[in-house]
């Protein structure tokens, strides 16, 4: 049997030695004095911070794919460099075709990428367009005849300037100004045999013979580059 025992301040509580009773002492002033109650409280507080074990689980880092993990660490060194895109095949040999001529060094891939590009959009030979350029201004994008043609393929500027206007471009611009010479070309060609419109690309008057035999010199020698 329990033993009862009973609240001095609270004379209809008699109850034994439980969690009622524990209880009912910690509220009571008469039950037990402050100091006491205190103490009590701290011991009830300690009970369940080191008695009852918190769980804490680790949370593992997220693993990563060894291929993303090997991209993110390539892009964190800076010592990798980006790989430089391979040259075009076509553009190379221009390259080279440009060089045996003579054209200089300065701005020539940027010229030969620019004769494979518009070659290739106009369907024609990457070396008759070349060859054309080396003789019109020996790949100088800054020529100006004094006649007014301009850049590296010598448009004519009084004959083709409002064309070139009307497309926005610039014949100082050396993609701009093959663009457009190809662009000519093929339609004398269109319209003519090869090297006809070889010689119509050059110009002549009808009724100049002088003009004439200009043009057809003109295209000999487009004719000795292009198949040397």
């Amino acid at each position: 049997m329990q033993p009862l025992a009973s609240c001095d301040r609270c004379h209809g509580m008699n109850a034994g030695w439980n969690k009622r009773y524990i209880l009912h002492c910690l509220v009571c002033r008469e039950a037990v004095s402050e100091s006491t109650k205190f103490l009590i409280l701290i011991g009830i507080v300690a009970f369940f911070v080191f008695a009852v074990p918190i769980r804490t689980e680790r949370v593992p880092p997220a693993v990563q794919p060894a291929g993303v993990a090997a991209i993110a660490h390539a892009a964190a060194d800076s010592r990798i460099e980006p790989a430089l895109a391979e040259p075009e095949p076509a553009a190379v040999e221009i390259e080279k075709f440009l060089a045996r001529h003579d054209v200089a060094k300065l701005g020539r891939p940027r010229i030969a990428h620019a004769i494979a590009a518009s070659s290739r959009k106009y369907g024609l030979d990457a070396r008759l367009l070349a060859s054309i350029m080396i003789v019109e201004s020996g790949a100088d994008p800054s020529a100006v005849s004094s006649s007014g043609a301009i850049g590296v393929m010598q448009v004519h500027a009084a004959t083709w300037g409002s064309l070139a206007d009307e497309q926005g471009l610039n014949l100082f611009d050396v993609e701009d100004n093959v663009d457009f010479g190809a662009q000519i070309l093929k339609g004398y060609i269109g319209e003519n045999s090869l090297w006809e419109g070889v010689r119509r690309y050059r110009g002549w008057s009808e009724d100049d013979p002088i003009s004439l035999q200009i043009a057809s010199s003109y295209a000999e020698k487009v004719r000795q580059i292009y198949e040397s």
